[in-house]
């Protein structure tokens, strides 16, 4: 895939809040574990030292536990960064086509 597919997907892939918004499998999970994460300084910090934007792209369903456990709190640190943005690109057979 060319770098311009890659833009055109991740501005189409959801924001971590209209993700959570959009659950419809561990809603409550999703909604807890967005409520309570948090990213700790020295972290925020180290990751604010990277010389450029990085551009996060999580290929994810809304009934992974892996994802409901581990992606919120990558969330919070992006959104306490100032280099992070997360997106969420649902899997399915469009997201998957290379």
């Amino acid at each position: 895939m060319n770098d311009q597919g890659m833009q055109t997907r991740y501005g189409s892939a959801l924001t971590v809040d209209a993700f959570v918004a959009k659950a419809k499998t561990n809603c409550e999970l999703w909604e807890s574990y967005a409520r309570r994460a948090t990213a700790d300084t020295e972290l925020v910090a180290r990751v604010n030292r990277l010389t450029s934007q990085r551009f996060l792209l999580v290929l994810l369903e809304d009934w992974c536990g892996d994802a409901v456990n581990t992606i919120p709190a990558l969330a919070a640190l992006a959104s306490a960064s100032e280099t992070l943005d997360l997106r969420m690109l649902e899997r399915g057979p469009e997201a998957l086509a290379a």
